[in-house]
């Protein structure tokens, strides 16, 4: 399960952590530092991330840190495309939290896991430009959506083994660690959502057998050219398709195993 959370606010309630996981599930927390890697690291965010971290390793329990996401953009001030940002900073700003939590002189966090996750790659070399290192990164991951013609003009309708390829290959060459899909979902307009749903776990399954899990992002939004339907309606057979898709045992794998 994904909690998304910014920097300047607290470390998550725990009662609420505790809960997913009486749920079976393992809280992977979004955490959106808001700034640029260069102001991150002047050091003016250090006693913030620091308190952070000690209330995360205070916590004990497994969590998921799925730091900057998507960094790869330029949408976030924290992203390489950023007006400014660099791709050494990128890298640098990593290692400066990662030290942080787990680093000489850090706090000792090793229940916090780092996942690493750019959006979805398509051109070569996107994430070897920012990649931090394997002593980094506990989970490479990416986000991925088949945004057919909703997200910008000339898109297309792109199944799973078409959406996720490049992405997949490039962490392949970067890291043999296990891989997550922290966001990945269809939209129903511009071709068939179920069949969408059906026939891309099978072939995430067969095809990309380094991916150890994925996180639907079932919520309708507005997008830049019109409305985005990601999400999975009650009733319909979307939903009713996902759920055959949870209930199917090649996916009920518990974390770490």
């Amino acid at each position: 399960m994904v909690i998304h959370t910014s920097w300047g606010g607290v470390f998550p309630d725990t009662g609420m952590l505790d809960g997913m996981f009486a749920r079976g599930a393992v809280p992977m927390i979004t955490w959106r530092p808001l700034v640029t890697p260069a102001e991150v690291l002047t050091g003016k965010h250090d006693r913030y991330i620091r308190a952070w971290a000690q209330a995360a390793k205070a916590y004990g329990r497994p969590i998921l840190l799925r730091f900057a996401h998507e960094m790869s953009g330029g949408w976030y001030a924290w992203g390489v495309k950023y007006k400014g940002n660099t791709a050494a900073g990128e890298r640098k700003m990593w290692r400066h939290v990662w030290d942080i939590f787990k680093g000489p002189g850090g706090v000792g966090a090793t229940n916090v896991l780092f996942v690493w996750c750019p959006m979805q790659a398509h051109q070569p070399g996107e994430y070897a430009r920012i990649w931090p290192g394997d002593k980094y990164v506990d989970y490479p991951a990416f986000d991925a959506y088949n945004m057919a013609k909703t997200a910008y003009k000339g898109g297309h309708w792109q199944s799973t083994a078409t959406l996720y390829g490049e992405s997949y290959r490039q962490l392949r060459a970067l890291t043999s660690k296990p891989i997550l899909v922290p966001e990945t979902g269809s939209v129903s307009q511009g071709g068939d959502k179920t069949a969408w749903l059906d026939q891309g776990y099978d072939d995430i399954w067969s095809q990309f057998p380094g991916i150890v899990g994925m996180v639907y992002f079932d919520v309708d939004w507005q997008g830049p050219s019109g409305p985005q339907g990601f999400g999975l309606d009650p009733g319909t057979p979307d939903l009713q398709a996902y759920r055959a898709i949870a209930a199917d045992p090649r996916y009920g794998a518990s974390f770490g195993s």
